[in-house]
C-alpha cells in the first residue's frame, strides 16, 4: 500500500499533493490542542533528528567502522538494546507515508516483527525525550497510511543518553478505537 504520491520538501519539512499543501501528523495533532505548544526545543529537535538518522542507518547496516558523536552514543546504545531485548527486526526505517482519504503524510519511525508477537507487525515510534499521549494516534496514523486495513502493535520507545530506554505500549485491541479518533481528527482538520 505504501507508495509516495505527494512531494516532500526537505527545506520546509512540508508534503504536497498537486502543489497543494499537506498536513502533516504532527501538524493536525498540535492543531488539535494534543502537543503542547511549549514542545518545540530546538535544540532537543536537532537531537531527536540526529539519533533517528543513526538509528535508521543502524537498522540497514550503514554504521560499521563510522564515528558516532560521543553526545549520541548513548541514545544509539539504547536503541540496539532495545532491538535485542524486543527481537525487533525492521522492515522500514524512517519511511514516508502518505493517505489521500483523509488527506495527511507522515514519516514512520521503524516497522517491523519482534519476537513473542505473531500475530501483528510493530510500529515504533523513537523518541529522545518525553513519551506524549498523543503517539498512540500518531502511531495509529502511520499504520493507516502505510496498510489501510492493518493493526499493528504499537510502541514508543524513549532512549536515553546513558544507554537505556523506556517503552510504552498500546494494544492491538485498542487500535480500531485509535484508528477512529484519528480518522475523525484527520477529517475535522481537512474541513478547516
Amino acid at each position: 500500500m505504501m507508495g509516495h504520491f505527494f512531494e516532500y520538501s526537505d527545506a520546509e519539512h512540508a508534503y504536497y499533493k498537486d502543489g497543494i499543501l499537506v498536513p502533516s501528523v504532527t501538524q493536525i495533532l498540535a492543531d488539535a490542542g494534543l502537543l503542547s505548544p511549549f514542545r518545540f526545543n530546538k535544540e532537543a529537535a536537532d537531537r531527536g533528528t540526529r539519533v533517528h538518522e543513526l538509528c535508521a542507518q543502524d537498522d540497514a547496516a550503514r554504521l560499521r567502522g563510522r564515528q558516532i558523536p560521543k553526545p549520541l552514543r548513548g541514545y544509539l546504545d539504547a536503541w540496539r538494546l532495545w532491538r535485542m531485548v524486543a527481537g525487533f527486526q525492521p522492515e522500514l526505517s524512517e519511511a514516508r507515508v502518505d493517505c489521500d482519504d483523509p488527506l495527511y503524510a507522515g514519516r514512520l519511525d521503524a516497522v517491523g516483527t519482534r519476537n513473542g508477537q505473531t500475530a501483528y507487525r510493530t510500529i515504533v515510534d523513537i523518541k529522545t525525550g518525553v513519551v506524549g499521549e498523543a503517539t498512540g494516534l500518531q502511531l495509529v496514523a502511520y499504520a493507516h497510511a502505510l496498510e489501510h486495513g492493518e493493526v499493528m502493535e504499537r510502541i514508543a520507545v524513549q532512549l536515553k543518553p546513558n544507554g537505556t530506554f523506556a517503552i510504552k505500549l498500546w494494544k492491538p485491541a485498542d487500535f480500531s478505537i485509535d484508528l477512529y479518533r484519528w480518522l475523525a481528527l484527520a477529517r475535522e482538520h481537512g474541513q478547516n
